[in-house]
């Protein structure tokens, strides 16, 4: 045989079984790390949860972003009222501190829960350097999330409430490094929220306004004028008596209407105002419920 071709038959084996090693002492793709950061995650529970988010407030130079189901203010008694004030120090000191509040709902929450979230909103925004909302009316907001400067997270199950602080079994975790998940979160929360006053200001469309645009009136306030047609008096299961009905204008454009009160004393072809909440599209569990005011009061005109 010829000395070339030795050298070639030795050079290909050489490079065939070098590769095949190589190949198989290469990482497989799924365990090669991602170029993201990787994270730290420290447990923080009971009564942890208040010194790591007074130090994580504390520390803020960039940004606060707080989305909390349940806040109190005890006005400067307790451990909350700290919290707050550093919130509002934060954002004297120029951090972009914004703040993400569930607003509560007397028929579901109590007014008892609303009067607080509207106490906190009032506390935090004086000066200035604090911008609150109330998240959707149509969703409750459960969640307790804290991130500072975009770097830190504190999430987990702790209300900013004296008794979360103090008495309860809570579980929440301390992440730092990539937390550009959180924060898109807090986006697309705080871009569905609404101002705190607009659960005061009521508005006066007609139907046909509403219907037009349902995009500006969701979740406000509203009172309206129409016909009321397909009037049914219900009783549940559990005894509470309520009704249902269609309102409308006078060119035959129809909302629906909930009323959960009782009874009122109406009938079809009556002439009525309605004041309550008008939700483009409302879900109680697998039913949804379109262009809906869920009225707390219903008046004969």
């Amino acid at each position: 045989m010829k000395k070339w071709l030795i050298a070639a038959l030795v050079v290909g084996a050489i490079a065939f079984f070098g590769g095949y090693k190589m190949g198989r002492t290469q990482p497989a793709l799924s365990k090669i790390p991602s170029k993201s950061s990787p994270a730290e995650v420290k447990g923080v529970f009971n009564t942890d949860y208040y010194p790591t988010a007074h130090e994580l407030i504390k520390s803020a130079r960039k940004s606060v972003h707080l989305i909390m189901f349940s806040v109190k203010y005890y006005e400067g008694k307790h451990q909350t009222d700290t919290l707050l004030m550093e919130l509002r120090k934060a954002g004297e000191r120029g951090a972009d501190v914004r703040v993400v509040i569930e607003g509560g709902d007397e028929d579901f929450l109590g007014s008892a829960f609303k009067k607080e979230a509207q106490q906190v909103a009032k506390f935090l925004e004086t000066g200035g350097h604090v911008d609150v909302r109330f998240d959707p009316r149509w969703r409750t907001t459960h969640a307790k999330l804290l991130i500072v400067d975009g770097k830190r997270v504190l999430v987990g199950s702790t209300n900013w409430t004296t008794q979360a602080f103090t008495s309860n079994n809570e579980s929440n975790a301390l992440i730092t490094g990539d937390v550009s998940d959180f924060e898109r979160y807090f986006e697309k929360v705080w871009k569905e929220s609404h101002e705190p006053e607009e659960d005061t200001v009521i508005v006066r469309p007609s139907v046909s306004q509403i219907l037009k645009n349902p995009e500006k009136y969701d979740g406000r306030i509203v009172e309206v004028e129409g016909l009321v047609s397909d009037l049914k008096l219900k009783t549940s299961k559990s005894g509470r008596k309520y009704a249902t009905f269609k309102l409308s204008d006078n060119y035959g454009r129809t909302l629906k209407v909930y009323y959960g009160k009782g009874h009122p004393a109406i009938a079809n072809n009556d002439r009525v105002l309605v004041k309550g909440i008008y939700r483009k599209v409302k879900r109680v569990g697998r039913y949804q419920y379109k262009n809906q005011i869920d009225a707390s009061k219903v008046e004969k005109l």
